[in-house]
């Protein structure tokens, strides 16, 4: 006689919702579009993150190819949520959930980039609050994310929102010959 064992296991990739769609918001800076990255947005994502004010505070130092780009966007709605923020019609940011598998399915990991002339709009609070919403809808009762531990303003922003540090890799990052500790926070949604 055979004996069937059910596992349950948590969400993972292969049954979380990768796909945002899409919500506005009428804002004090103008009307606010978030909805999913699409292909032809790689150009304009991809000045963001080269920016030096950007850039300073992301893993990769510029110049990051279009090419990276793009190939980033091909996998966004298979392994991550990546969400476009539109002030006015303009690209003003995006932010991304890259949900964890198996025995921390309940965790997601998320980054954000907002271009130097749209911050200080509201527009990464209202951003990051939809993307938490979607993935607490669809399983996620963590989020984590890191920071650099010179990027004070993010961390203070971070802390607004509810983020608690959750620990510290001392020297983890090398930015222009200078070792910088990463700051890992997390928040229970």
């Amino acid at each position: 006689m055979k004996i069937r064992r059910s596992i349950r296991r948590g969400p993972t990739r292969g049954c979380m919702k990768l796909k945002f769609g899409k919500k506005v918001f009428t804002t004090s800076a103008g009307t606010l579009v978030l909805h999913d990255v699409r292909l032809t947005d790689a150009k304009l994502l991809n000045e963001i993150v080269n920016e030096d004010c950007v850039n300073q505070f992301i893993l990769f130092p510029k110049p990051i190819s279009l090419q990276s780009t793009r190939e980033r966007i091909a996998k966004a709605g298979k392994k991550i949520v990546w969400i476009l923020a539109e002030l006015d019609g303009s690209i003003a940011g995006s932010a991304d959930l890259t949900p964890y598998l198996g025995r921390s399915s309940h965790v997601a990991n998320f980054g954000i980039a907002i271009s130097q002339k749209f911050q200080g709009k509201g527009i990464g609070k209202t951003l990051l609050k939809s993307l938490f919403s979607f993935a607490k809808k669809n399983g996620i009762e963590i989020i984590s994310a890191s920071a650099f531990a010179d990027n004070k303003k993010a961390l203070a922003f971070y802390k607004h929102l509810g983020f608690k540090k959750a620990g510290i890799l001392e020297k983890h990052l090398k930015r222009n010959g200078k070792y910088l500790d990463l700051i890992l926070i997390t928040k229970e949604l």
